[in-house]
């Protein structure tokens, strides 16, 4: 009977929070349900997720080479290790993928409702709130950041893992953090369980390393001190381990930073980067307030001047924003300190302070907008009457509503990469970026004219991009137009001279265009750029016995094995120019090198069985081509040159079954078919004699 006393005593508590979390969770699966049906897009699913070889498995090795530190610009061992629990269970199925990423939105959401219970109380000027209003503010704002528009970026996009794993362990550290502040006494436990998941936020995205200063910001707008130094000096135990972590993440994590900024279309001056800062705020919040101008990639921030409006507008904006705080903390109240603070925090790493490439994107708002939904759900619920609270609700729901309904319709636009790029090509008809990620969503689908509608508009807007040429040459070629790719491939070439992959390609079709000392230029030119790759050399070498320059072949085949050893491939086209040159021993010396590295490696014992068939020695040659078939059992080639064994042999009739035999595996096989030919008239003829 106590124990259901206190059970009904703890729900009637706690079913508000209940009913909430309920109403947070239900809004996000209905917002993004649509996204299921969603496939992998050209925006980085390639290279993170699709091609990426780190998450094909969960073993321990795997795992501990996931966390391994690597500065390449991308070190998130959270992000990888969630997508490869995402491969174990589905593959490379995007449904499993885009559930993962809602619920990590959900939870994400759920317990930034449960963070703004706990703080909103203590928040100087919020601080007489009822508790009713507490919890309409708390539920408002969690919902508004489960809904709203700007938000489906990060949450819809495979790619933008690391933004909803940041908030999840973000929010959480941060509850955890608060739970500990108003508790009576100091918990190791919860102390503990909020440095992990800060941990575990900034080995998400690099960009969790502003959370301590989201914490110090909390209790300096709790505490009725202006003093910043005295309320860290309070505080200074509950910091320490955070501080103690940042500073040995920071070195490596800015490394990470630095390398992974881009200084793209950066003016090296301050001027610049506040003109920047200044008009993408702006930006934000037209966001923020009309979410109908969302694109995937917003213009290039570039040529600014302080009479752009945007500019002027964010100046007045902010200017008042600042005097409008000052005047609260005259008061002690720091609410509006609170919600700005958050946001410019949040917002801070993506500010352009460190230069990048994307100078604005919906996802680097993901975490700051809440700052922005609960200055706005608490400044209208500070300011309005019990009695007129209902209506209140009416509206802030119809609201939700809207922001609903343009999330799910927003969502469409990333089902696959054809629809995501014609929609922000609708939006802005000269991106460039949009412009090439559609020539090459049609071009991964074979569809070369299609990509070539996209890709030419791409390179005339931006001759000098690092890849426009270089995407056009790849589709004229795809199509058969050879010498318009050249022409691209040589512009690429001039912009990248270092670019090895296009003086590869570029080879390939000065040979296919029979323009054989211009091919061997650009493969001897691979091999300068390289420094010393085997495969570069092995690819000259091959290039130059094609060509029946086999003297240089060898140099290079001999070249490519000082580099590695183990090259199978290697000894056994060496051994190749040597049966072509009838240097059979050296070929048979080859061959077996090759065989020695690689005993499953049919190709040697074809070639060996047709140096003893030069030699006479046709039980060799035999023993070897049946070695041969043992590995491929379908190899028309050995087939016909053990016909031609039997016809060294003078015995026809099984020749002839070797040949027809060869013939039946590839029907178009003209040798085998003219010496099926040749024989049947040999034999006829013999037939008709001995008539």
């Amino acid at each position: 009977m106590k124990f259901g006393k206190e059970m009904k005593k703890y729900y009637s508590k706690t079913r508000t929070k209940i009913f909430a979390v309920f109403i947070i969770l239900i809004s996000v699966f209905v917002v993004y349900a649509n996204t299921l049906q969603n496939e992998f897009t050209n925006w980085d699913d390639g290279p993170l997720i699709v091609n990426k070889k780190e998450i094909r498995s969960l073993d321990f090795e795997n795992i501990k080479k996931i966390f391994d530190y690597k500065a390449d610009g991308t070190y998130q061992p959270v992000r990888v290790l969630s997508y490869a629990i995402d491969y174990h269970f589905w593959g490379l199925n995007p449904v499993g993928y885009h559930i993962h990423n809602i619920l990590l939105h959900a939870m994400a959401a759920v317990f930034l409702y449960l963070c703004l219970l706990n703080i909103i109380p203590q928040i100087r000027g919020m601080e007489l709130l009822d508790n009713k209003s507490i919890q309409y503010i708390a539920l408002f704002t969690a919902l508004f950041f489960a809904v709203h528009p700007v938000n489906v970026e990060a949450v819809t996009w495979l790619s933008g893992r690391k933004y909803v794993l940041l908030s999840f362990f973000s929010f959480l550290s941060f509850y955890l953090f608060v739970k500990n502040s108003i508790e009576e006494r100091y918990s190791i436990w919860l102390s503990g369980g909020s440095l992990l998941t800060a941990i575990l936020a900034v080995f998400s995205s690099p960009f969790g390393v502003v959370l301590p200063v989201i914490f110090f910001l909390y209790d300096y707008c709790r505490d009725e001190s202006n003093n910043p130094l005295l309320v860290m000096k309070k505080r200074v135990i509950h910091y320490l381990p955070y501080l103690i972590f940042v500073l040995l993440a920071v070195p490596k994590l800015w490394t990470v930073l630095v390398m992974g900024s881009s200084r793209e279309h950066y003016q090296g001056n301050a001027v610049y980067t506040l003109w920047c800062m200044l008009k993408v705020i702006f930006d934000y919040f037209r966001n923020f307030i009309f979410p109908v101008w969302l694109n995937t990639r917003y213009t290039d921030y570039v040529a600014l001047t302080m009479m752009d409006y945007k500019i002027i507008i964010s100046l007045v904006g902010l200017s008042i924003l600042i005097g409008w705080i000052i005047r609260q903390m005259k008061k002690t109240r720091k609410n509006l300190l609170f919600c700005a603070g958050w946001f410019f925090i949040f917002w801070l790493p993506v500010s352009n302070i460190v230069p990048i490439s994307t100078k604005m994107a919906d996802r680097y708002i993901y975490m700051a907008g809440v700052g922005f939904f609960l200055w706005f759900v608490s400044i209208i619920f500070n300011h309005v009457n019990a009695n007129k609270r209902n209506i209140v609700n009416i509206c802030m729901v119809s609201l939700l509503i809207v922001c609903a309904g343009l999330s799910i319709q927003r969502n469409m636009t990333w089902k696959n990469s054809i629809v995501l790029w014609e929609d922000s090509l609708k939006k802005d008809p000269l991106n460039v970026l949009a412009l090439t990620n559609l020539g090459s969503a049609y071009f991964d689908r074979g569809k070369y004219k299609d990509a070539l509608r996209y890709y030419f508009p791409a390179a005339l807007l931006k001759p000098d991009h690092f890849a426009v040429h270089n995407n056009l040459g790849a589709a004229y070629m795809k199509d058969g137009q050879l010498e318009k790719a050249a022409k691209e491939y040589l512009k690429d070439i001039e912009i990248n001279p270092n670019r090895i992959q296009s003086h590869e390609v570029l080879a390939k079709i000065y040979k296919k265009l029979g323009n054989n000392n211009k091919a061997m230029l650009l493969y001897e030119k691979v091999v300068q750029l390289t420094g010393g790759d085997p495969e570069k050399y092995y690819n000259l070498a091959s290039f130059c016995a094609a060509q029946g320059k086999y003297e240089k072949a060898v140099v290079n085949f001999r070249k490519a094995l000082e580099i590695r050893p183990d090259y199978p491939e290697a000894y056994y086209d060496m051994g190749r120019v040597f049966h072509n040159t009838k240097r059979f021993d050296k070929a048979e010396e080859y061959y077996l090198k090759a065989l020695d590295l690689k005993n499953d490696y049919p190709e040697p014992y074809n070639s060996l069985g047709n140096v003893m068939l030069a030699k006479g020695a046709y039980d060799k040659a035999e023993k070897y081509y049946r070695k041969a078939l043992e590995i491929r059992p379908e190899y028309p080639e050995v087939y016909y040159n053990m016909g031609n064994g039997y016809v060294l042999r003078n015995d026809l009739e099984t020749a002839l079954e070797y040949f027809r035999k060869a013939l039946q595996l590839d029907s178009g096989y003209s040798a085998a078919r003219q010496m099926i030919n040749k024989i049947e008239q040999v034999m006829n003829d013999r037939s008709s004699n001995k008539e």
